[in-house]
């Protein structure tokens, strides 16, 4: 295979990959799907199929009507493929002759977009007369394994359908053999046909038909230079074929090569007569490599050019991505749940469970006394909250239940808060993020939200949370101040054997709403004196400043777990899912496949620029199956 034929095939065939990639990637970003960009289509209809290891040659034979154009296709391949008629535009449908086995590995409908393939019909299929644009195509084992024959209605039919049908072949060929008479080589619809493919620089091998032979030779190049100079083509070869109706019957005719370009003035003045080709065999040398990458070189600037092809795609995933990072920074910077002013947990139950674990702490005879005062404590406290009742007093209220109806009022302030914030943001935010802003608001109403925190709310166990707290409190006490630890055991003996009523109070009053300051007071100014020296009285403020601390302290994990819980749970059904999202989309800018598809890009560009090699058919380096007889 030619070496750039094969850089240019490897390369968008990594592009081809890169850029289905870089698709599954960018799909968060909602751009428009690859099938709706033309350079896709473009890349993987023609450009992919056509430089794979099953490349082929498309070799379409297009002229005016009455100029034997049936014939020269019969000579291609070899058998009376292409039915003939006397009669102006009597061919209306192309015809195609395709190796052995070819609709085995290519699919027609890519080949041939628009046209309906039919296999092995009737030769007389041609000359219907109907709208649909029909192919008619048979396999033949003389034909080269990689060259396609096509017969194609006359381009200067007075049916504006056989036009349509000739420029539909003409933009799927690869080589155009061009055939011409002296009364056919300068009207007005074949120069327009063959202006459109110097345009796209297709390779045009041009065949003089029926010329008088030899007589009428010397008038050939002026003929072949009259078209040329109307139409812009730059025909890679010339050939000469007599008017002889029954060699082109019996496929016998003979086509002699002439000099392109003319050797000078003297052009017009027959020379010795050159021996006749065979038409067929020189197609089988063309030089594959170089015709194919001239005829995809318009495929291939289309799908690199900056602004249509892959270049303006990839810049557009860019500038989305862009977008989303941008979206992403103003969301996440806005700070949208701030559980600021939460409730702090009822006093009543962390001091029960304080004095309860201090308690477990206890031994010996200080824990014996302490049980006696704490039974007597029970006793006395069963009657007063008996009479309390009889006489009329309000029943005690359950700290947990306030707690909970307290947080209850606070969720509903910050998730009302948190709407509103994010409703500004859709606003006032950029364009992405108030189309993912109003997709997530309908997605998860107020309501909704509300109504699964309520369910959570009512299913706390807070006594539990708190428990856990204390248990840590305590044991960090332990662990962290071991000096304050052993001062309040000792405080707590003494306060055990010399003074029962402080004994009491620091069991915390059986769990009445002391204030923890007070408290804190008392049971240090009242212990230091039972004490006597082993605590000096001095020293009673930086006690009673560590219990504020360690009441303080289990208030704030309390109060940071439960409005950790609510932001958390905001996050989780609101939030997170949006960040997420616009985090991921964010990325695609950075990608490894975005960098692949732009790194492949510049180098096709760079192959692109080399010069293709001249298409020549001397040259038998490289043939496409070897030449038939």
């Amino acid at each position: 295979m030619h070496s750039q034929f094969h850089e240019v095939s490897q390369t968008i065939g990594a592009l081809s990959a890169a850029v289905q990639d870089l698709s599954l990637t960018s799909e968060v970003l909602g751009l428009s799907p690859l099938v709706s960009h033309r350079w896709f289509a473009v890349l993987e209809q023609k450009l992919k199929p056509q430089l794979g290891d099953a490349a082929f040659l498309v070799v379409a034979v297009v002229g005016g009507t009455n100029i034997g154009k049936s014939s020269v296709f019969n000579h291609l391949a070899g058998f009376m493929a292409s039915p003939s008629t006397p009669f102006a535009s009597g061919t209306k449908h192309p015809t195609c002759i395709l190796p052995n086995g070819f609709r085995d590995h290519h699919a027609m409908e890519e080949v041939f977009p628009k046209f309906s393939v039919r296999f092995d019909a009737a030769h007389e299929t041609a000359f219907e007369l109907t709208d649909q644009h029909l192919l008619l195509a048979r396999e033949a084992s003389d034909c080269p394994e990689n060259l396609v024959l096509l017969d194609t209605p006359d381009i200067d039919s007075t049916m504006e359908v056989n036009w349509e049908r000739a420029e539909a072949v003409r933009q799927s060929a690869d080589v155009l053999v061009a055939v011409i008479t002296q009364q056919k080589y300068n009207d007005a619809a074949v120069k327009q046909f063959f202006r459109r493919a110097a345009s796209d620089r297709q390779i045009v091998y041009i065949v003089v038909n029926q010329v008088y032979w030899p007589d009428d030779r010397a008038f050939v190049a002026k003929w072949v230079k009259t078209f040329c100079e109307e139409t812009g083509c730059q025909p890679a070869a010339v050939f000469a074929a007599p008017h002889d109706r029954k060699a082109a019957e019996s496929l016998t005719l003979p086509f002699y090569e002439e000099s392109w370009p003319p050797l000078g003035e003297a052009a017009d003045v027959a020379v010795s007569s050159p021996q006749p080709i065979n038409l067929m065999a020189m197609l089988s040398r063309l030089q594959f490599g170089p015709i194919k990458l001239q005829t995809l070189r318009g495929a291939l600037e289309h799908v690199l050019d900056d602004a249509t092809g892959i270049p303006g795609y990839t810049r557009e995933v860019r500038d989305r991505s862009r977008q989303y990072n941008e979206a992403f920074r103003e969301l996440t910077a806005a700070n949208l749940v701030e559980a600021d002013h939460w409730p702090a947990p009822p006093s009543g139950p962390m001091v029960v469970l304080l004095r309860e674990r201090w308690h477990e702490l206890r031994t010996g005879p200080t824990r014996w006394v302490n049980d006696a005062y704490r039974q007597m404590g029970a006793w006395v406290r069963q009657p007063m909250g008996v009479a309390w009742n009889w006489f009329g007093g309000s029943p005690a209220v359950d700290p947990w239940e306030a707690y909970r109806e307290a947080e209850r009022t606070a969720t509903i302030r910050l998730v009302s808060s948190l709407y509103k914030r994010l409703q500004q943001l859709e606003r006032l935010g950029n364009p992405v993020l108030r189309q993912q802003l109003a997709v997530a608001l309908q997605g998860q109403s107020q309501a909704s939200l509300l109504a699964r925190i309520e369910q959570e709310i009512n299913q706390a166990d807070y006594g539990q949370l708190l428990g856990a707290i204390v248990e840590r409190a305590v044991t960090r006490t332990q662990g962290e101040f071991p000096g304050v630890h052993r001062i309040l055991t000792i405080l707590d003996s003494v306060a055990a054997a010399a003074r029962p009523a402080v004994t009491i109070a620091l069991g915390f009053a059986g769990g009445s709403l002391v204030p923890v300051d007070h408290l804190a007071t008392e049971v240090v100014a009242t212990t230091v004196g039972a004490a006597g020296g082993e605590v000096l009285a001095g020293n009673a403020s930086t006690w009673f400043r560590w219990l504020q601390t360690l009441f303080q302290g289990i208030r704030q994990e309390f109060v940071a777990s439960r409005s950790g819980w609510l932001t958390d749970t905001l996050g989780e059904a609101l939030l997170s899912p949006l960040t997420n999202q616009l985090q991921t989309a964010a990325q695609v800018g950075d990608s490894t496949q975005l960098r692949e598809v732009e790194r492949l890009v510049l180098l096709a560009r760079r192959v692109m620029a080399k010069p293709f090699s001249k298409v020549a058919i001397e040259q038998v380096g490289e043939t496409m199956t070897g030449e038939r007889s």
